[in-house]
């Protein structure tokens, strides 16, 4: 009697019993039938929709992510309370383990006002988001990073 080999496709021998025909056939039609059920199965994209990622403490703005199949993409604003600083790096956000990336990344952002010399580099990594300004914004109240990354998930 054939058996399955390792791709779960039938394979028939000698003493295998053809009738009635439709079973015999079936055989074949089954195990073809299994494989591409389990194949299938591999290329299922889930789909979060749009998740709210609540800003950081002492930060304004709001942030959504979605994350469709391997893929991550952000879109939102965030300012801080006060102002934005040029030595050190501010908490943006905190991403949900779905949104992490695969690997921390940098990146460029612009602001959400009309100023053309501020711009802020981001960090996402791991669980954080953290953007510094390229000047001080004492001057800019309310400018806000405007995030509209694409990555890889983890």
């Amino acid at each position: 009697m054939g058996s399955l080999d390792s791709n779960s496709v039938w394979q028939y021998d000698g003493n295998d019993n053809v009738t009635p025909l439709a079973a015999f056939m079936n055989l074949g039609q089954g195990s073809i039938s299994d494989a591409l059920a389990d194949l299938r199965s591999d290329f299922t994209v889930t789909d979060t929709g749009w998740l709210n990622i609540p800003p950081a403490s002492g930060m304004t703005g709001s942030f959504q992510g979605r994350r469709i199949g391997d893929t991550v993409y952000l879109r939102g604003d965030s300012a801080p309370g006060l102002r934005w600083d040029t030595t050190s790096k501010t908490l943006v956000s905190n991403l949900q383990s779905v949104l992490q990336p695969s690997a921390g990344f940098h990146g460029v952002a612009t602001t959400t006002l009309p100023v053309g010399d501020l711009f802020y580099h981001v960090i996402v990594s791991g669980a954080t988001i953290t953007a510094r300004a390229s000047r001080v914004t004492t001057s800019d109240p309310g400018a806000s990073v405007a995030l509209n990354l694409t990555y890889l998930a983890s």
